[in-house]
């Protein structure tokens, strides 16, 4: 039996001090505590620390598929919804989509900038006030649509558009 303080602990793990830290309490890691060192350290067994924290924090390094990365860019529904369905957090959905985070998984798909706002009228398919795609919905539902629009293309870039909504048969404009 090894028994080593936090600190060296987290390094044994690979992790940040401060993420053992703030799971100290957690009674699976409470489990591996066998006493008290010098200054008042906690000195954890080593070898059963490992065993439990592979179980306890593996589930938080899930990543995610090529078939979600691509339902996340083009999906419209919001960065909650999307996050419940795959039970992890709305800021995960949000580096997808702002293009933080995967990027090398679906290039063709644009990413959506939050610092420029994304409307009809910058798309290379919006002419005089009407959408060539024949979409009704900007229409009804005001230049906005873009960021839930499929095919949506800005003018002036080299990224492709999605005919058919599969990330297979990209056609280039």
């Amino acid at each position: 039996m090894t028994t080593v303080n936090i600190k060296a602990a987290a390094a044994a793990l690979g992790v940040h001090f401060n993420t053992l830290q703030k799971n100290i309490r957690d009674p699976r890691i409470q489990d591996c505590i066998t006493g008290y060192g010098p200054h008042g350290a906690i000195m954890l067994d080593l070898a059963k620390l490992k065993r439990a924290w592979r179980k306890f924090y593996t589930w938080k390094h899930i990543r995610f598929t090529d078939d979600q990365i691509y339902h996340i860019l083009t999906s419209s529904e919001g960065h909650h919804e999307i996050a419940r369905r795959y039970g992890r957090s709305h800021q995960n959905i949000q580096q997808v989509r702002y293009g933080h985070s995967y990027t090398t998984i679906h290039p063709e798909v644009p990413r959506w900038n939050p610092k420029e706002p994304m409307t009809c009228h910058q798309c290379v398919h919006w002419q005089s006030e009407t959408c060539s795609m024949e979409l009704p919905e900007p229409q009804q539902m005001g230049p906005q649509f873009a960021r839930e629009c499929a095919t949506f293309h800005r003018d002036g870039t080299g990224s492709p558009v999605l005919e058919n909504g599969s990330p297979n048969e990209i056609t280039t404009s």
